[in-house]
Protein backbone atom coordinates (compact mmCIF):
# COMPACT_ATOMS: atom_id res chain seq x y z
CA UNK A 1 0.00 0.00 0.00
CA UNK A 2 1.59 2.86 -0.74
CA UNK A 3 1.98 5.72 1.68
CA UNK A 4 -0.30 9.01 1.87
CA UNK A 5 1.90 11.93 0.49
CA UNK A 6 3.19 14.29 3.00
CA UNK A 7 2.31 18.04 2.68
CA UNK A 8 3.11 21.45 3.99
CA UNK A 9 1.26 24.05 4.21
CA UNK A 10 3.27 27.18 4.27
CA UNK A 11 1.71 30.31 5.61
CA UNK A 12 3.74 33.58 5.65
CA UNK A 13 2.23 36.02 7.88
CA UNK A 14 2.04 40.07 8.67
CA UNK A 15 -0.01 42.07 10.68
CA UNK A 16 -3.19 39.56 10.59
CA UNK A 17 -4.86 37.69 13.62
CA UNK A 18 -8.07 36.80 12.90
CA UNK A 19 -8.03 36.51 8.62
CA UNK A 20 -5.06 33.74 9.27
CA UNK A 21 -7.09 32.57 11.96
CA UNK A 22 -9.69 31.54 9.58
CA UNK A 23 -7.24 30.41 7.07
CA UNK A 24 -6.12 28.06 9.67
CA UNK A 25 -9.80 26.83 10.36
CA UNK A 26 -10.29 26.02 6.99
CA UNK A 27 -7.47 23.65 7.27
CA UNK A 28 -9.28 21.90 9.43
CA UNK A 29 -11.70 20.30 6.97
CA UNK A 30 -8.83 19.30 4.37
CA UNK A 31 -9.56 15.57 5.19
CA UNK A 32 -6.35 14.86 3.94
CA UNK A 33 -2.87 14.26 5.75
CA UNK A 34 -0.38 13.90 7.25
CA UNK A 35 0.17 17.42 7.19
CA UNK A 36 2.71 20.10 8.24
CA UNK A 37 1.61 23.88 9.00
CA UNK A 38 4.97 26.36 8.69
CA UNK A 39 3.31 29.11 10.17
CA UNK A 40 6.49 32.16 8.89
CA UNK A 41 5.58 34.94 11.14
CA UNK A 42 6.92 38.25 10.06
CA UNK A 43 5.68 40.43 12.86
CA UNK A 44 8.13 42.51 15.00
CA UNK A 45 5.73 42.05 18.01
CA UNK A 46 5.04 38.34 19.26
CA UNK A 47 1.39 38.52 18.09
CA UNK A 48 0.28 35.29 17.54
CA UNK A 49 1.22 33.13 20.12
CA UNK A 50 -2.52 32.99 21.78
CA UNK A 51 -3.90 33.12 17.60
CA UNK A 52 -1.59 29.66 17.45
CA UNK A 53 -2.72 28.47 21.12
CA UNK A 54 -6.03 27.68 19.61
CA UNK A 55 -5.24 25.28 17.39
CA UNK A 56 -2.85 23.69 19.28
CA UNK A 57 -3.97 19.65 19.31
CA UNK A 58 -5.65 20.28 16.34
CA UNK A 59 -3.40 21.04 13.38
CA UNK A 60 0.52 20.52 13.16
CA UNK A 61 1.39 23.99 13.34
CA UNK A 62 5.71 24.84 13.37
CA UNK A 63 6.03 28.45 14.24
CA UNK A 64 8.90 30.31 12.30
CA UNK A 65 9.43 33.12 14.44
CA UNK A 66 11.61 35.95 12.13
CA UNK A 67 10.61 38.67 13.87
CA UNK A 68 11.09 40.99 10.80
CA UNK A 69 8.83 41.34 7.44
CA UNK A 70 10.88 39.87 4.95
CA UNK A 71 8.53 39.83 1.51
CA UNK A 72 6.08 36.98 0.73
CA UNK A 73 8.66 35.20 -1.67
CA UNK A 74 11.69 35.04 0.87
CA UNK A 75 9.28 33.73 4.01
CA UNK A 76 7.61 30.68 1.82
CA UNK A 77 11.47 29.57 0.96
CA UNK A 78 12.33 30.16 4.53
CA UNK A 79 9.05 27.86 5.35
CA UNK A 80 9.22 25.23 2.77
CA UNK A 81 13.30 24.65 3.18
CA UNK A 82 12.26 24.01 6.87
CA UNK A 83 10.29 20.81 6.28
CA UNK A 84 10.68 17.09 4.06
CA UNK A 85 7.20 17.25 2.65
CA UNK A 86 6.50 15.48 -0.56
CA UNK A 87 4.24 18.36 -1.24
CA UNK A 88 3.58 22.16 -0.66
CA UNK A 89 1.04 24.64 -1.08
CA UNK A 90 1.42 28.52 0.38
CA UNK A 91 -1.94 29.89 1.61
CA UNK A 92 -2.11 33.44 2.08
CA UNK A 93 -2.66 34.46 5.59
CA UNK A 94 -5.81 35.87 4.44
CA UNK A 95 -7.51 33.25 2.13
CA UNK A 96 -9.64 30.41 3.04
CA UNK A 97 -10.27 26.84 1.63
CA UNK A 98 -12.95 25.40 1.15
CA UNK A 99 -13.37 21.44 2.77
CA UNK A 100 -11.74 18.61 0.93
CA UNK A 101 -10.08 21.34 -1.88
CA UNK A 102 -6.66 19.68 -1.15
CA UNK A 103 -7.84 16.09 -1.35
CA UNK A 104 -9.36 17.28 -5.28
CA UNK A 105 -6.43 18.94 -5.97
CA UNK A 106 -4.02 15.97 -5.11
CA UNK A 107 -6.54 13.41 -7.23
CA UNK A 108 -6.09 16.37 -10.25
CA UNK A 109 -2.21 15.52 -9.80
CA UNK A 110 -2.48 11.88 -9.40
CA UNK A 111 -4.73 11.55 -12.35
CA UNK A 112 -2.81 13.85 -15.06
CA UNK A 113 1.01 12.98 -13.65
CA UNK A 114 1.22 16.81 -13.18
CA UNK A 115 3.80 18.86 -10.96
CA UNK A 116 1.86 21.63 -10.04
CA UNK A 117 -1.81 22.14 -9.90
CA UNK A 118 -3.46 25.42 -10.14
CA UNK A 119 -6.86 26.63 -9.73
CA UNK A 120 -8.25 30.03 -9.23
CA UNK A 121 -9.82 32.82 -6.91
CA UNK A 122 -13.45 32.62 -6.79
CA UNK A 123 -16.68 34.86 -4.87
CA UNK A 124 -19.20 33.27 -3.27
CA UNK A 125 -21.53 32.66 -6.41
CA UNK A 126 -18.30 30.88 -7.94
CA UNK A 127 -17.29 33.88 -10.29
CA UNK A 128 -13.70 34.92 -10.69
CA UNK A 129 -11.99 37.23 -8.32
CA UNK A 130 -8.70 39.21 -7.89
CA UNK A 131 -8.13 37.94 -11.55
CA UNK A 132 -9.23 36.89 -14.98
CA UNK A 133 -9.16 33.00 -14.83
CA UNK A 134 -10.04 31.18 -17.99
CA UNK A 135 -12.89 28.91 -17.98
CA UNK A 136 -10.78 25.74 -19.80
CA UNK A 137 -9.34 23.27 -17.53
CA UNK A 138 -5.59 22.30 -19.17
CA UNK A 139 -2.08 22.40 -19.61
CA UNK A 140 -0.05 25.67 -17.89
CA UNK A 141 2.20 27.14 -20.97
CA UNK A 142 3.86 30.57 -22.01
CA UNK A 143 0.53 31.12 -23.74
CA UNK A 144 -2.11 30.79 -20.43
CA UNK A 145 0.17 31.78 -17.82
CA UNK A 146 -1.37 34.77 -16.99
CA UNK A 147 -5.07 32.98 -16.69
CA UNK A 148 -3.98 29.78 -14.75
CA UNK A 149 -3.00 30.69 -11.49
CA UNK A 150 -2.64 32.61 -8.19
CA UNK A 151 0.51 31.34 -6.10
CA UNK A 152 -2.18 30.32 -2.99
CA UNK A 153 -3.57 28.06 -5.16
CA UNK A 154 -0.83 26.23 -6.78
CA UNK A 155 -0.07 22.48 -4.67
CA UNK A 156 3.19 21.37 -6.56
CA UNK A 157 5.65 18.70 -5.58
CA UNK A 158 8.68 19.77 -3.51
CA UNK A 159 11.13 18.43 -6.37
CA UNK A 160 10.05 21.47 -8.45
CA UNK A 161 10.77 23.66 -5.79
CA UNK A 162 14.43 21.87 -5.31
CA UNK A 163 15.01 22.50 -9.05
CA UNK A 164 14.29 25.66 -9.49
CA UNK A 165 15.19 27.05 -5.69
CA UNK A 166 11.53 28.19 -5.08
CA UNK A 167 10.35 31.58 -5.21
CA UNK A 168 12.42 34.70 -6.48
CA UNK A 169 12.83 37.11 -3.39
CA UNK A 170 12.79 40.30 -5.32
CA UNK A 171 9.08 39.41 -6.41
CA UNK A 172 5.83 39.47 -4.32
CA UNK A 173 4.55 41.08 -1.51
CA UNK A 174 7.19 43.17 0.54
CA UNK A 175 9.45 42.92 -2.85
CA UNK A 176 10.83 45.71 -5.71
CA UNK A 177 8.35 44.06 -8.11
CA UNK A 178 5.05 43.51 -6.40
CA UNK A 179 3.19 40.38 -7.79
CA UNK A 180 3.61 37.53 -10.41
CA UNK A 181 6.29 35.80 -8.80
CA UNK A 182 3.68 32.29 -8.94
CA UNK A 183 4.22 33.12 -12.86
CA UNK A 184 8.15 33.18 -12.42
CA UNK A 185 8.14 30.26 -10.93
CA UNK A 186 5.73 27.99 -13.03
CA UNK A 187 7.97 29.42 -16.01
CA UNK A 188 11.00 28.06 -14.59
CA UNK A 189 9.28 25.13 -13.41
CA UNK A 190 8.24 24.63 -17.41
CA UNK A 191 11.75 25.56 -18.34
CA UNK A 192 13.42 22.56 -16.16
CA UNK A 193 10.68 20.03 -17.60
CA UNK A 194 8.21 20.03 -14.93
CA UNK A 195 4.36 20.54 -16.04
CA UNK A 196 1.43 22.22 -14.29
CA UNK A 197 -2.39 21.37 -15.21
CA UNK A 198 -5.12 24.01 -14.35
CA UNK A 199 -8.43 23.30 -13.18
CA UNK A 200 -11.32 26.29 -12.78
CA UNK A 201 -13.38 24.08 -10.88
CA UNK A 202 -10.65 24.14 -7.99
CA UNK A 203 -11.68 27.45 -6.10
CA UNK A 204 -10.07 29.17 -2.74
CA UNK A 205 -11.57 32.46 -1.49
CA UNK A 206 -10.00 35.81 -1.11
CA UNK A 207 -11.10 39.31 -0.38
CA UNK A 208 -10.91 41.27 -3.25
CA UNK A 209 -7.85 43.65 -3.16
CA UNK A 210 -7.79 45.69 -6.10
CA UNK A 211 -10.81 46.99 -6.83
CA UNK A 212 -11.36 49.77 -4.12
CA UNK A 213 -10.34 53.37 -6.00
CA UNK A 214 -8.34 54.49 -3.29
CA UNK A 215 -4.67 55.48 -3.06
CA UNK A 216 -3.59 52.67 -1.01
CA UNK A 217 -5.28 50.62 -4.08
CA UNK A 218 -3.64 52.47 -6.40
CA UNK A 219 0.12 52.31 -5.15
CA UNK A 220 -0.83 47.97 -5.16
CA UNK A 221 -1.96 48.14 -8.65
CA UNK A 222 1.34 49.80 -9.52
CA UNK A 223 3.50 47.77 -7.80
CA UNK A 224 1.64 44.34 -8.97
CA UNK A 225 2.08 46.20 -12.37
CA UNK A 226 5.44 46.45 -12.07
CA UNK A 227 5.77 42.70 -10.58
CA UNK A 228 3.98 41.52 -14.43
CA UNK A 229 6.41 44.13 -16.11
CA UNK A 230 9.22 42.33 -14.85
CA UNK A 231 8.68 39.10 -15.68
CA UNK A 232 7.44 39.62 -19.21
CA UNK A 233 10.84 41.51 -19.78
CA UNK A 234 12.51 38.35 -18.35
CA UNK A 235 11.48 35.86 -19.61
CA UNK A 236 11.25 37.40 -23.14
CA UNK A 237 7.89 37.88 -23.95
CA UNK A 238 7.66 39.61 -27.23
CA UNK A 239 6.60 42.63 -27.89
CA UNK A 240 3.45 42.21 -28.74
CA UNK A 241 2.34 40.45 -25.62
CA UNK A 242 4.08 43.35 -23.76
CA UNK A 243 2.30 45.69 -25.61
CA UNK A 244 -1.38 43.94 -25.47
CA UNK A 245 -0.60 43.88 -21.81
CA UNK A 246 0.62 47.79 -21.37
CA UNK A 247 -2.33 48.65 -23.46
CA UNK A 248 -5.42 47.06 -21.85
CA UNK A 249 -5.10 49.09 -18.21
CA UNK A 250 -4.89 52.48 -20.56
CA UNK A 251 -7.78 51.46 -22.85
CA UNK A 252 -9.55 50.63 -19.44
CA UNK A 253 -8.63 53.64 -17.82
CA UNK A 254 -10.20 55.82 -20.79
CA UNK A 255 -13.53 53.59 -20.37
CA UNK A 256 -13.41 54.34 -16.91
CA UNK A 257 -13.03 58.61 -17.35
CA UNK A 258 -15.52 58.31 -20.16
CA UNK A 259 -17.65 56.95 -17.56
CA UNK A 260 -17.23 59.52 -15.00
CA UNK A 261 -14.68 56.67 -12.85
CA UNK A 262 -12.03 58.58 -11.75
CA UNK A 263 -10.96 56.56 -9.17
CA UNK A 264 -11.39 53.38 -11.18
CA UNK A 265 -9.71 55.19 -14.02
CA UNK A 266 -6.41 56.55 -11.50
CA UNK A 267 -6.38 52.08 -10.94
CA UNK A 268 -5.83 51.22 -14.50
CA UNK A 269 -3.27 53.96 -14.86
CA UNK A 270 -1.28 52.62 -11.95
CA UNK A 271 -1.31 49.41 -13.10
CA UNK A 272 -0.12 50.51 -16.67
CA UNK A 273 2.53 52.57 -15.05
CA UNK A 274 3.54 50.06 -12.69
CA UNK A 275 4.37 47.34 -16.08
CA UNK A 276 6.09 50.03 -17.56
CA UNK A 277 8.21 50.05 -14.71
CA UNK A 278 8.51 46.44 -14.67
CA UNK A 279 9.63 46.61 -18.23
CA UNK A 280 11.71 49.15 -18.44
CA UNK A 281 14.12 48.46 -15.60
CA UNK A 282 12.96 50.87 -13.90
CA UNK A 283 13.13 51.05 -10.05
CA UNK A 284 11.49 53.55 -8.16
CA UNK A 285 10.64 52.54 -3.99
CA UNK A 286 8.35 49.91 -3.27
Amino acid sequence: MTAAPRIAYVIPTLGRTEPLAAMLESLLHQNIGPAEVVVVDQNPAPILAPLLARFAGRLNIRHLDVGQPLGSSAARNLGWQAVAADLVIFPDDDCTYPPGLIARMLAVMQQTGADLVSGRCADAAGQNSNGNFTAEAGWVGRGNIWQTQIEWMVLMRRTVLEATGGYDPALGVGARYGACEGQDLTLRALAAGFRQYYDPALTGQHPDVLHRPDAATARKCRAYGRGMGHVLRQHGFGRAVQAKYLLRPLLRAAFNLARGQAGEANLALNTALGRWEGLSKCHPSP
